[in-house]
């Protein structure tokens, strides 16, 4: 009796184990569907699908591989800076893929906003391959001030995108919110009326009162004095204020002996920098293509694809890291460091794994060998 229950108890536990394993092989749909996005800020199956405002701009830059593959640009309105919105700036995102897929973007708000952040973009499939442009996006009346993070997500092919933070499966894109500064608000003086106001006593009007004052026998005598004595007063310091010449503060710089026949030439090349030209706070630039630079001060700078996506196009920015050098000031002289999977070349030299390098007046860096970045000391 008892061997006859245990066969068929034994039948059903692996009929349900078997239902169990199919059941978890056989999921299909969307990724979100399946399980939670990587990572983000809500569970599952809670946020709807988000379709940004979109246009195909053209082919993507990527090559067709067996794995999926994307690169994402901010632009702004801004002329000096591409990653920051001032007042009320729209921006955009250029999304490049290269095959179809969904595609999922939040935008993190700065730490000091009630609100945790939003989705740009979820569960949202373009219908094929190529350059998407996102937006244009403007900000709220309430939009949080301060650095913006934005995470995209890249899932096609039944798999995700590959990044480049490692252990995550996002790329990541930050930008700056800044709020418009109104001019100050002049208090408007008013304008007497010209026609009579009685006074509370009846005594007569303002025209009046202030006729009678200025015909009054002793300010008659006094007022011409008064106005002579101010007058001198005002001369009297006008003139001080001319012979008073500015000082300029000369920045101390390193005595160099230079012969007596070169000192005019190098006089005319190294004029002498003063504080009044506003160089105090920097120390050197770095020199890119199309008239750009990157200031360097004595804080030191750490350079990667943020800073050269205005003059690399998208499959260049993909060997970029996202800190790619970086460059430091200790005592009176610039170091250069590799920090890239890529490498980076001083003077057609790698200097990857060699740490900290001095750099020199007019050296030219070279990061993963796509474009040539000239430095200059201030």
């Amino acid at each position: 009796m008892r061997d006859i229950a245990f066969w068929p108890a034994l039948i059903l536990v692996l009929l349900l184990a078997i239902f169990g394993i199919s059941s978890g092989v056989f999921a299909v749909g969307a990724p979100s569907e399946n399980f939670t996005t990587p990572e983000s800020p809500l569970s599952d199956n809670i946020t709807p699908e988000v379709v940004p405002p979109h246009e195909l701009q053209g082919a993507s830059a990527q090559s067709q591989t067996v794995s999926p593959s994307f690169n994402c640009v901010f632009t702004s309105q801004s002329a000096t800076d591409q990653y920051t919105v001032t007042g009320n700036e729209i921006w955009e995102l250029l999304v490049d893929i290269n095959m179809p897929g969904w595609l999922y973007i939040y935008e993190y708000f700065p730490p000091s906003s009630e609100a945790l952040g939003r989705w740009i973009a979820y569960k949202w499939q373009p219908g094929q391959s190529g350059i998407w442009k996102l937006g244009p996006f403007s900000p709220a009346e309430n939009e949080p001030e301060g650095l913006h993070l934005c995470h995209i997500w890249y899932y096609a092919d039944g798999r995700w995108a590959a990044s480049d933070i490692p252990g995550a499966s996002y790329k990541e894109l930050s930008w700056t919110y800044v709020k418009a500064t109104l001019p100050p608000i002049t208090p408007v003086t008013p304008v007497p009326s010209t026609a009579s106001t009685s006074l509370p006593d009846g005594n007569g009007n303002i025209g009046d009162t202030l006729l009678k004052f200025l015909t009054n026998p002793i300010v008659l005598l006094v007022g011409p004095s008064v106005l002579v004595v101010i007058f001198i007063f005002i001369r009297y310091f006008i003139s001080r204020g001319r012979d008073k010449k500015p000082v300029t503060k000369m920045i101390a710089t390193p005595a160099i002996t230079i012969p007596l026949e070169n000192q005019a030439a190098v006089s005319e090349e190294r004029p002498a920098v003063t504080m009044a030209e506003g160089t105090a706070r920097f120390k050197g630039r770095l020199l890119l293509p199309g008239h750009l630079e990157i200031k360097l001060t004595e804080k030191g700078l750490a350079v990667g694809r943020a800073d050269l996506a205005r003059v690399l196009g998208l499959d260049e920015l993909g060997q970029v890291s996202r800190q790619h050098f970086k460059i430091s000031f200790e005592g009176k002289e610039f170091l250069i460091e590799d920090c890239s999977t890529n490498g980076t070349s001083l003077n057609g030299m790698s200097i990857a794994g060699q740490g900290p390098v001095k750099l020199n007046d007019g050296d030219l860096i070279e990061p993963a060998s796509l474009i040539k970045l000239k430095f200059q000391r201030f």
